[in-house]
């Protein structure tokens, strides 16, 4: 064939090789118009920025302002300037946010709420969870209870941050099952969102669960939040959840107790040193150094032979946390050549550690 002949490859590669060049060259002209248009782009969002500053500074600060610049506002823009109000609506608060309300509903931008609640687009949906938050658009609260069956998570969780952002009891319950439908390490990442209903969640999560006692979960979640919160009204509860069958629930309680920080539960926390389960253990000994002080010092010296290292690791904190007892006991373990060594090494550690930091 007339190809393979040896001036018919010198032509298949020249060919090659200008096309490689025309691909090269087309692909660095669609980078550079790419770069070019986002760079536009920037621009005009940066002067969009420096327009609408004093606009809505002039008006929540001196009530007047010129918007006829706002009347024509589409596309991404519009997007923008809303996403712009958000931002600037976190910075405020009083008659400022409140006026600030007014004008969004009185420009129209919230005429497609409902449209964008139920957009294809999860982004679209998620900004206006939050933007149903940012203005109080209460209207809307029924639309966003609804997102928190949404499959995409980020925009579940902004519908649950919006809902607890009202601080509103009645939506406690629907985020609460929400969290609890999370995998565990989420459930303690979403503790924080829980809080936002405010100080009254504690005592209405203690009451709701009382007519659904076989939910482990949620009791746990009701423990961790009063080991936030401190909230000393509900340490009979936590002291009953130290016989609930379930070992993350009395790790919870455990933790609660040592945020609690009352001494007279020391005698309901002290049997927890020799659990079965090391979570109880490690959570017992956190404890007992803040219930027990001193006289606390025999037990926790005892964990600090537990085959378990973060049971003995939290002995040696709560021993170092006692100050100048807590200290001599782990300079006798660290003296003790004969006793168990990997407690005599970790006495050491923590001692150390001490001595670097400065501490006493």
């Amino acid at each position: 064939m007339p190809w393979l002949s040896p001036e018919g490859t010198l032509e298949l590669l020249l060919w090659c090789t200008v096309g490689m060049g025309l691909l090269v060259c087309a692909l660095a002209l669609f980078g550079a118009l790419f770069q070019l248009r986002r760079d536009r782009l920037h621009r005009r969002r940066i002067q969009l920025h420096q327009a609408w500053e004093p606009l809505v500074a002039n008006l929540l600060f001196e009530e007047q302002a010129d918007l006829s610049s706002l009347e024509h506002l589409v596309g991404w823009e519009r997007e923008l300037f809303r996403l712009f109000l958000m931002r600037t609506k976190e910075s405020l608060a009083g008659d400022e946010g409140r006026r600030l309300d007014i004008f969004y509903r009185g420009l129209g931008l919230d005429g497609d709420l409902h449209q964008r609640l139920h957009a294809r687009s999860a982004r679209q949906r998620a900004l206006a969870a939050l933007e149903v938050d940012a203005f109080l658009v209460e209207e809307r609260y029924p639309d966003v209870l609804l997102l928190l069956n949404d499959p995409v998570p980020f925009v579940a969780h902004a519908a649950a941050r919006t809902l607890a952002r009202t601080q509103r009891l009645r939506f406690a319950e629907p985020v609460l099952q929400w969290v609890i439908a999370q995998d565990a390490y989420q459930q303690d990442r979403l503790l924080r969102l829980m809080e936002s209903f405010g100080s009254l969640l504690p005592a209405w999560l203690e009451a709701y669960l009382q007519d659904v006692p076989e939910n482990p979960q949620a009791w746990r979640l009701f423990a961790l939040m009063v080991a936030s919160t401190r909230q000393a009204e509900s340490e009979p509860r936590i002291l009953a959840l130290l016989e609930y069958p379930h070992v993350e629930v009395q790790a919870a309680a455990l933790r609660a107790l040592a945020a609690l920080g009352d001494p007279l539960a020391y005698g309901h926390v002290r049997p927890f040193a020799v659990a079965e389960a090391w979570v109880l253990r490690a959570q017992a000994a956190r404890a007992m150094g803040i219930l027990g002080g001193p006289t606390a010092i025999p037990a926790l010296t005892d964990m600090m032979g537990d085959p378990i290292f973060e049971v003995r690791r939290n002995a040696a904190h709560a021993l170092h946390d006692l100050g100048r007892p807590g200290l001599a006991a782990l300079e006798a373990i660290v003296a003790d050549f004969h006793g168990d060594r990997y407690a005599r090494d970790l006495a050491m550690e923590r001692l150390e550690w001490g001595e670097e930091r400065g501490h006493p």
